[in-house]
């Protein structure tokens, strides 16, 4: 919106995260073959946090090629996070209960996403209008259509800084979904300890 670019050209500008996704998800699976879904979580969770924070100090000027580069770093966050934690969720099932888990997550994914993109937005619509006030014509509404140039020239900075402090309610988002996967990560080491202590219990019987 305030750069002027197509619904198709801000969609391409997203590609980057897709692909650092791409690339996280089949490295987070081996690893949480060898280390358990928590630890993993809490890295992927922490890699999202790290990509999400320059955002929140966005300028109307930021460089595309920087944003490609974070939004990369984001990606891997969230390939490395979401397949983990799913490994974890389907890990303590028995094989009946499995297609009903399969609909309950897919149930809570979808009702999650869309709650969370409906704060944001109602965040950034409300950080738009402290920015721009009553005299911001379209852009002041939280509407998506193109701007004149006049218009954008004028509203480019306040709508970064609009887009910036949204960010910071993502951050805050990512910092939220650390609470649980450390928990799990905790949870897990503590199993894996008294399996090796149950394992080893009967070798020193035989000593």
């Amino acid at each position: 919106m305030a750069r002027g670019e197509s619904a198709l050209t801000a969609g391409l500008l997203m590609a980057p995260q897709g692909f650092g996704a791409a690339m996280a998800m089949p490295l987070a699976g081996r690893l949480t073959d060898r280390v358990r879904g928590g630890r993993v979580a809490v890295v992927g969770l922490a890699i999202l946090t790290i990509g999400t924070i320059p955002f929140a100090f966005l300028e109307a000027d930021t460089s595309y090629a920087l944003l490609a580069l974070l939004l990369v770093l984001r990606g891997l966050g969230i390939g490395g996070s979401m397949m983990p934690a799913m490994a974890a969720a389907y890990a303590t099932l028995e094989s009946s209960a499995v297609p009903r888990a399969t609909s309950a997550l897919n149930v809570v994914q979808r009702i999650g996403g869309s709650m969370g993109t409906a704060l944001l937005a109602v965040v950034l619509q409300a950080e738009i209008k402290d920015q721009l006030g009553a005299s911001g014509g379209p852009a002041a509404s939280g509407t998506l259509e193109r701007l004149p140039d006049d218009v954008r020239a004028r509203v480019a900075e306040p709508l970064a800084s609009a887009f910036a402090a949204t960010f910071w309610w993502a951050v805050g988002m990512s910092v939220l979904a650390m609470v649980p996967a450390i928990v799990l990560a905790v949870t897990q080491t503590r199993a894996r300890a008294r399996e090796a202590a149950v394992m080893a219990e009967p070798q020193k019987q035989v000593a």
